[in-house]
């Protein structure tokens, strides 16, 4: 079962407790929060200066030319829907609705914050919203706060990351600062030289602690790798940051879900042991079962951030342009073969799973198959991870794992049904190789 189908399901039965009352009315406030942070899409909020390349990333995003250079808009939310619409809230606070999201025709409204539903791929799993501010210190700062209480994840884009930006960023709140992301936009322009080594040296020794990921884009190059007919040129994505910055950001995503789904199921698991009368005391062959206090389930459930707890993720290897496909170069130790034999075992069964799935005819079969994969490999790259990596073996399979996620999430971004075939055909040789070094 992918996560989405998983927080689908923990989210109906939590939202079934609620009504049926076996949650206690102290904590239910906060059950409905997370039923609807279940229901709805990760919010990524994109702030920066004015200049700094904010609209370009959310169309990288979107997958879509959504925002034109041409036509100014203030601050806009892009969320999914089956048909384009819009809703303009005017200056006077009242809101005029479209049947359509022609920029230019909302534009001539001039709004003051615009809602935008597209039925896009990319926004079943993300929401986008641009902050658009001037460059008052104190408007700007208030526009942060206010975009703070509204996303899960935060992106800061600059081309520079000044003093200034830093203040700004420093009085952000710890939740959001938790899961933020420094981006240095038109990455092209600072290659020149060492402009672009030498920023991302400072930031990531000076403002690690303001975010969890510093990344390069040149955000041009990578909306330019996308072909007209839905296809991404990999290299070039790769070579221009995007492959780096989906990748991250849908770790990143998954993390946060992961984290509302345990929160749900603690919450469930306490109800029902509430409703359980006292059993008899376990006899010593039967140790009593360890739960959560509900302190503890209370404050999973009731805290005041909106954003979801995501955990810092481990350093991991150099991204290399190297193909995705392990070279059994080193014998794996007697003691890793384990590993290799569960991995085979889970991508075998996977493999048969995902064959019966890429064959059924209906139109959402594609998009199961290719978030599946994603799954998949994130699991092989886990497993790896959580081994001894220090066999050789094992180090070189989690780098390739590692290369392997990266690429399965950017099939995921192409907007065409084979993708979904290339997807299980690289898990197929995945685990083809595994058997190689296995055999060794």
């Amino acid at each position: 079962m992918t996560l989405l189908a998983t927080a689908q399901d923990i989210r109906t039965e939590l939202a079934t407790a609620i009504k049926s009352g076996r949650i206690p009315a102290k904590i239910a406030p906060g059950a409905r929060k997370l039923v609807d942070r279940l229901a709805r899409p990760v919010m990524i909020g994109i702030g920066g200066l004015p200049g700094s390349g904010k609209s370009t990333l959310l169309n990288l995003l979107a997958g879509s030319q959504v925002l034109s250079n041409d036509v100014r808009l203030p601050t806009t939310e892009l969320s999914y829907g089956e048909s384009p619409a819009a809703i303009c809230t005017l200056p006077d606070g009242s809101k005029t609705e479209f049947d359509h999201a022609d920029v230019g025709k909302i534009a001539d409204l001039s709004p003051i914050f615009v809602q935008i539903k597209l039925p896009l791929p990319a926004l079943t799993r993300v929401s986008l919203l641009e902050l658009v501010a001037s460059d008052d210190e104190v408007e700007l700062h208030r526009a942060l706060l206010w975009m703070s209480k509204r996303s899960d994840i935060a992106i800061w884009c600059t081309q520079v990351f000044t003093s200034a930006e830093q203040s700004l960023w420093t009085d952000m709140p710890d939740g959001i600062r938790d899961h933020a992301f420094l981006l240095f936009t038109k990455a092209d322009l600072l290659k020149s030289g060492s402009g672009l080594s030498e920023s991302l040296e400072a930031a990531r020794s000076d403002r690690s602690a303001l975010f969890t990921h510093i990344l390069p884009i040149e955000t041009v190059k990578a909306i330019a790798a996308r072909r007209p007919d839905g296809s991404v040129d990999r290299e070039k994505m790769r070579d221009s940051g995007g492959v780096a910055l989906v990748s991250a950001i849908l770790r990143t995503v998954d993390m946060g879900l992961q984290a509302a789904i345990d929160r749900a199921e603690l919450l469930l698991r306490q109800a029902d042991m509430a409703a359980t009368p006292a059993a008899k005391e376990p006899t010593a062959a039967a140790p009593k079962e360890v739960v959560p206090s509900a302190p503890a389930v209370k404050a999973a459930v009731e805290e005041p951030k909106e954003t979801a707890d995501v955990a810092k993720e481990k350093p991991r290897p150099a991204e290399t342009a190297t193909p995705p496909v392990p070279q059994p170069t080193t014998e794996p130790q007697p003691d890793s073969k384990e590993i290799y034999e569960k991995a085979v075992d889970y991508l075998a069964h996977q493999g048969e799973e995902l064959g019966v799935e890429i064959a059924e005819e209906d139109s959402g079969a594609p998009a199961r198959v290719m978030a599946k994969a994603v799954e998949n490999v994130q699991w092989l790259s886990d497993l790896l991870e959580e081994a001894d990596i220090s066999d050789p073996a094992l180090a070189q399979a989690y780098e390739t794992a590692l290369d392997a996620t990266d690429l399965v999430q950017l099939m995921q971004m192409e907007n065409r049904d084979s993708a979904s075939i290339e997807a299980v055909s690289l898990m197929i040789q995945l685990k083809r190789e595994l058997q190689l070094e296995l055999a060794a």
